[in-house]
C-alpha cells in the first residue's frame, strides 16, 4: 500500500482575523479527510488553547505581510512536509478540500487551486466568485501576466517543487501570492483548477475585494502592479515595460481625484469592477 504523504493546512492569524479563528477551526474540524497536520503562525495574538484531531504547530511572530508568508514555508520545510495546502484564517473551506487536494497531489500536480465563494456574514448565502470568471482549468506563467486568480488561501503545492527564488520577494511587493506564483510557474509548467472543492472568500472591512474605481482603489492598484513588475524585472521579459508604464499613469493622473475614471476611458485602459485579482485596470491591447 503506498504511503500516505504529509500535508499541511498553514495559515496566518493577526488581529484582523483573530475574531473568527473558532469558525476556521470548525472548517478544520469538519473535513472528512483528517490525516493533515495544522501550521499556524501567530502575528501579535494569542490563541486560546484548543483540542484538534491533527497534530498542531503554533509559532508565535510577528512581521510584515511578505515576511510572514516566507516565514510561514520556511516552517513548513523545516517541518519535513511534501505538501502544503493555504487557507486564510478568515476564510472557511468546504469538508472535501484536503482529501480533494491528496488525490490530485497522487496524481503528480504541482500546485492546484480551487474555486473561491464570495459571502459577506453567512456560507450558507455564499456565490461562485472565480469559477464565475474563469474559464481555464489549467493556468500556465503567462495567464499571470496582467492578473492572478491564485491565492495564499484557494491553493496547494509541493514544497520540493518549489523554487527556491520565492525567498528573493522583495519586501516592497504587496500581492506575495501573486509574485510567488508569477514565479513559481516559471518552473512548474501549469496549476490545476480543482473548482468541486471551495474556499469560503470572506468579505468584510479588512478584506474586501469588490472593485467600485474609487481614487483609493485605483491608487492602490497601481501601486501593487508597478511593485509586482519591478519585483519581476530580470525574470519576466516583459516586466520592465509593464512597471514603467503604470509609473508613467500614476504620475499623470489628474490632481483632481474625481475625473481619474474618465480619465482612465479615454485613453483606452479598461476597467472591470469584479475581474480577477488586479484584472480591473489594464490597458487596451493587454490580455
Amino acid at each position: 500500500m503506498k504511503k500516505k504523504e504529509r500535508i499541511f493546512l498553514g495559515t496566518v492569524v493577526h488581529p484582523q482575523s483573530l475574531k473568527f479563528w473558532d469558525d476556521f477551526l470548525q472548517s478544520v474540524r469538519d473535513q472528512e479527510d483528517q490525516d493533515f497536520e495544522l501550521l499556524v503562525l501567530t502575528d501579535q495574538v494569542t490563541l486560546p488553547l484548543v483540542s484538534m484531531n491533527q497534530p498542531l504547530h503554533v509559532i508565535a511572530t510577528q512581521g510584515s505581510p511578505v515576511s510572514l508568508r516566507k516565514q510561514l514555508l520556511k516552517e513548513a520545510l523545516q517541518l519535513g512536509t511534501e505538501y502544503l495546502v493555504l487557507l486564510d484564517s478568515d476564510d472557511l473551506m468546504s469538508s472535501d478540500r484536503i482529501g480533494n487536494s491528496r488525490e490530485a497531489f497522487d496524481r503528480g500536480e504541482k500546485i492546484i487551486f480551487h474555486d473561491l465563494w464570495k459571502f459577506t456574514k453567512n456560507p450558507t448565502e455564499a456565490r461562485p466568485w472565480l469559477s464565475s470568471v474563469l474559464t481555464k482549468k489549467k493556468i500556465v506563467a503567462e495567464d499571470l501576466l496582467n492578473s492572478n486568480c491564485l491565492g495564499f488561501s484557494n491553493t496547494g503545492f509541493s514544497l520540493s517543487a518549489m523554487p527556491s527564488s520565492v525567498f528573493d520577494i522583495s519586501e516592497e511587493v504587496i500581492a506575495f501570492d501573486w509574485a510567488f506564483f508569477s514565479r513559481f510557474l516559471r518552473v512548474v509548467p501549469e496549476a490545476h483548477f480543482h473548482p468541486e472543492s471551495r474556499v469560503y472568500y470572506r468579505q468584510y472591512e479588512s478584506n474586501m475585494s469588490q472593485f467600485q474605481g474609487s481614487p483609493d482603489e485605483i491608487d492602490r492598484l497601481l501601486r501593487v502592479k508597478i511593485a509586482h513588475y519591478g519585483d519581476l524585472i530580470g525574470l519576466l521579459p516583459e516586466a520592465s515595460g509593464l512597471q514603467k508604464q503604470y509609473q508613467g499613469l500614476l504620475r499623470d493622473l489628474p490632481k483632481e481625484t474625481g475625473d481619474w475614471v474618465q480619465f482612465l476611458r479615454q485613453r483606452g485602459w479598461s476597467l472591470k469592477s469584479d475581474g480577477l485579482w488586479w484584472e480591473n485596470l489594464t490597458a487596451g491591447g493587454l490580455k
